[in-house]
């Protein structure tokens, strides 16, 4: 019987009729479903045992494909197979997981890389394309030959070559920026145009370009490996590259490539953060570029807001010239238009235009409302608002153009307000001939070349308040504020345009003083020679880089457990160095948005608070400057007292006379603390405040058994949180002591994303609680025996990983210290026990804690995140400590940080 089914099964046709009758009945067993499948294997499991793990009908497939290309393969991996079976069995064992490519139309990087939702596949990406791929149509190669063709500017030996890299192609903002900027960078560069989606300007980068690489559409999403292996590395290779700019953050990922290859990058963001998604985004094109270029002040505040920057020093601020509109055969000249026109030659009515692709953002229902007004002002006979750009297709539309027409048609305004497609460069510039001003109604709008097109013909711009990079550049000129309007306020804008309609003189004047004005500020050869400047520091700052990171991995002394998670993932020590480095040197804070200290004991900002140059390209690394010049003591280094490993237990003196505050709203706390206290020899006087009847008696009842040393217990006002407490209610008795803690019941009841309570206080406080009183190790008697050993040491909290600095805090910490009565200019940066839980002895801190503060003089709860009067005297502890004449330490305990 085996033979026989072996005979049939060696026949092709005979093998596919014996499938299709078993399949259709009730014959195909489980005995004949095993015999089958294991003839299928046969010739893929004598190649070693490893198809059993593939779907063998796909392999089959693949052979059979032109995926899949034996003598391509064969040159990649450089050996040579028996059979088509041998070498895929060896691609799919070796050169798959190497990259290697079996044919001309497969990429493994590219097919894994390319798509978000496969970059953790686990199985072959050659067997799931041919899965699932193929049907979903993904991309599977991004083939650098196939998707390059020359420029029309030759190659010119010793030129600098700049990658510029455009998302798209279209006839907007943007794009049309990146050809002005590609014709300047021409003169002196050799200029490789990358353009991210195909669109009708690609022709118009050809012009200017050595070399034009289209790719897909979508290729912008792409992981930065895809965009460093597929484009950058081949142009390197070839032509050289020496820079690239990014024009627009969804360009960003190709200059984060660029970083990976050692090349400097810049990117140009015109975009505000509001509408980047994901906000991520916007964080990773800091990190990834040593420039970010803004147009605005008001776009580099949304993106440092948006990416949780410290400094962000890595952004130059930077508005563009002018820019020439590209001649192009896709944009048809509007017959519209001119009908306009022509009747507006008759009619003479005030001509309010408007620019831009049809969407919400940029407020033509606003652009509507604006006319609105307007028309009740002068009158419908006396008013036209023209808005041009595509996207009005309001029988399609039913998100925004369909309500759009149905605001004219129920505003009355179907005479008034007309909506007409894009158009070419010279209708456009009759159009501004015509118009007597242009209404930006943008809701956010980072610098529109529209506006700076209108401005230098002579055209008054009215804009909102804080929408705009246009209206900042205007309310920076006295005489241009009448133009602005306060946000989104139609009837102020409207009131704006009734007087340009009605005040021939004001009108004319404005616009003469905005021509002259916006010629000299909005100059397109001077933009780009910066640019030029910039990116040559961008090299420096590279270079800068290079060296940092051999200093860095030589000293081998990145911490782990500080840096935590704040890095991401990271595969290498490599990895590690370089990643510190380009977080650090763009300012921008880590992956869970807190800024880490590199090591233990050293702050990063008070070095930089005391090297200046450092904060001036090429922007040395502190940490890395601070080895590399022989690691000089100063306030940005300390000792770092490590509790539980000194061997034996340091036992402090017997005759310390030691309080310890503790502050329990939450007052079930209490017990933890107790486990805590007993792992010490010391037994501190505790002194402890509540805030309700309730808590009262459970403490009460749980300080029966407390022995050797006295305890006070106080009902308080919930008033000035855990400093109050300590400082109004205790701070006659603290002085009575040699030394002083103060810990407090801290407790977690933030609601995290998804509903869940979130674990960050449950670690802050173990981290806090393990450092202030013991667990694993006997916290408070080390405490003890280092404040005995130093009679200068004033005050001991926990090295917390993070850094923090003043936030909200630096004026009301002045206003406290002048109240405190203590004097001396308070430090930019600082260090200060993040939680508020502390050791001290009582004449370092003896201005607080003599301080004749009341409950008044705090705030009432619920007190605010930021700002105020508590969360500046958590900060100047250490200040008022050094101001008395005492140093501080902090403390560490080995697997306790946060």
């Amino acid at each position: 019987m085996r033979r026989y089914v072996v005979r049939i099964l060696r026949d092709e046709k005979k093998r596919h009729t014996l499938k299709a009758i078993l399949s259709r009945s009730n014959l195909l067993t489980k005995i004949s479903r095993r015999f089958l499948e294991s003839y299928r294997q046969g010739r893929w499991s004598a190649i070693g045992g490893w198809a059993s793990t593939f779907d063998v009908a796909i392999l089959n497939d693949i052979v059979a494909s032109d995926y899949f290309d034996v003598r391509y393969y064969q040159n990649s991996a450089g050996k040579v197979f028996g059979s088509a079976h041998a070498a895929l069995s060896d691609y799919l064992q070796h050169g798959e997981k190497d990259n290697l490519r079996p044919s001309s139309l497969f990429d493994p990087l590219v097919y894994r890389y390319g798509h978000k939702d496969l970059a953790d596949l686990k199985s072959s990406p050659l067997m799931h394309y041919f899965r699932h791929g193929r049907d979903e149509k993904r991309l599977t190669a991004l083939d650098f030959d196939e998707r390059s063709s020359a420029g029309k500017r030759a190659f010119v030996t010793g030129r600098p070559t700049v990658v510029l890299v455009s998302h798209e192609a279209s006839m907007t903002g943007a794009p049309i920026l990146g050809c002005n900027i590609s014709a300047q960078l021409a003169e002196t560069c050799n200029v490789v145009s990358v353009i991210l989606k195909d669109g009708v300007l690609v022709e118009s980068f050809r012009e200017h370009a050595s070399l034009l690489l289209v790719t897909p559409e979508g290729t912008s999403g792409l992981d930065s490996r895809v965009l460093r292996e597929r484009i950058l590395r081949p142009v390197k290779e070839r032509f050289g590259l020496d820079y690239v700019l990014a024009n627009s953050v969804e360009a960003a990922n190709v200059a984060s490539a660029a970083q990976e290859l050692g090349v400097p990058a810049v990117t140009l963001m015109h975009e505000f953060a509001e509408y980047v998604v994901p906000q991520t985004r916007v964080r990773d094109m800091v990190i990834g570029s040593q420039v970010v270029v803004f147009s605005s002040i008001l776009t580099a505040n949304s993106a440092r807001k948006s990416a949780a920057s410290n400094d962000f020093r890595n952004c130059i601020v930077l508005p563009q010239g002018k820019s020439e509109i590209p001649e192009n055969e896709g944009v048809l000249v509007s017959t519209q238009l001119e009908i306009l026109l022509e009747k507006q030659k008759s009619e003479k009515r005030f001509l309010v235009i408007g620019c831009g692709f049809v969407q919400i953002r940029k407020g033509v229902d606003l652009f509507i409302s604006v006319a609105h007004r307007l028309a009740q002002k002068l009158g419908p006979k006396n008013t036209r608002f023209l808005w041009v750009g595509d996207g009005y297709n309001p029988d399609q539309d039913l998100l925004y153009c369909v309500w759009l027409r149905d605001q004219i048609a129920r505003s009355g305004l179907e005479d008034v307000v007309t909506i007409i497609p894009g158009v070419d460069a010279k209708s456009l510039d009759k159009l501004y001939a015509n118009a007597d001003a242009m209404m930006m109604s943008s809701r956010l709008d980072p610098f529109p070349n529209v506006t700076i097109d209108a401005m230098q013909q002579g055209m008054p711009v009215v804009c909102f308040e804080g929408a705009s990079g246009t209206a900042e550049f205007l309310q920076n000129i006295p005489q241009f504020k009448p133009l602005v309007a306060p946000y989104l306020d139609i009837d102020a804008a409207a009131g704006i345009l009734a007087r340009l309609a009605t005040e021939p003189g004001f009108s004319r004047d404005i616009g003469d003083s905005l021509r002259a004005v916006s010629i000299e500020a909005f100059d397109m050869r001077r933009y780009v020679n910066r640019l030029i400047e910039i990116l040559k520091d961008a090299r420096s700052m590279t270079e800068q880089e290079k060296q940092d990171f051999e200093i860095l991995k030589k000293a081998d002394v990145l911490s782990e457990v500080s840096l935590g998670n704040a890095l991401g993932k990271i595969s290498s020590k490599d990895e590690q160095v370089r990643k510190y480095l380009r977080f650090a040197a763009s300012g921008v804070q880590g992956v869970d948005r807190i800024y880490r200290r590199p090591l233990l004991g050293f702050s990063p900002h008070i070095y930089l608070e005391h090297h200046p140059e450092l904060n001036r390209p090429p922007f040395q690394n502190p940490l890395a400057h601070w080895i590399d010049t022989g690691r000089p003591e100063g306030p940005w280094f300390r000792q770092v007292l490590r509790f539980g490993q000194s061997g034996s237990p340091s036992l402090p003196p017997n005759d310390l006379k030691v309080g310890l505050h503790i502050h329990l709203h939450y007052f079930d706390i209490l017990d933890n603390i107790l486990e805590r206290i007993k792992r010490n020899s010391a037994r501190p006087d505790l002194l402890i405040s509540v805030t309700s009847q309730e808590g009262l008696s459970y403490v009460s009842s749980r300080l029966a058994d407390y022995k050797r040393s006295k305890t006070i217990i106080k009902h308080v006002p919930n008033r000035g949180r855990d400093f109050g407490p300590m400082i109004t209610e205790f701070g006659h008795m603290l002085a009575d002591y040699d030394i002083v803690g103060h810990i407090h019941g801290k407790k977690s009841l933030e609601i995290s994303e998804g509903g869940a309570i979130s674990p960050f206080g449950d670690v802050w406080r173990e981290f806090l609680f393990e450092n202030l009183v013991g667990g694993t190790t006997a916290a408070i008697d080390e405490t003890l025996f280092a404040f005995a050993q130093d009679k200068n040491l004033g005050l001991i909290f926990p090295e917390d990983p993070n850094v923090v600095g003043w936030t909200e805090n630096y004026l009301p910490a002045h206003e406290l210290c002048v109240k405190l009565g203590v004097s001396g200019k308070l430090p930019a940066s600082i260090e200060f026990p993040v939680g508020n839980m502390f050791y001290a002895r009582p004449q370092a801190l003896a201005p607080i804690f003599n301080s004749s503060l009341t409950w008044d003089d705090y705030p009432a709860e619920p007190v605010g995140y930021d700002g105020t009067i508590l969360h500046a005297m958590e900060r100047i502890t250490p200040f008022v400590c050094e101001q008395q004449g005492f140093k501080w330490l902090t403390s560490e305990v080995e697997g306790f940080y946060r």
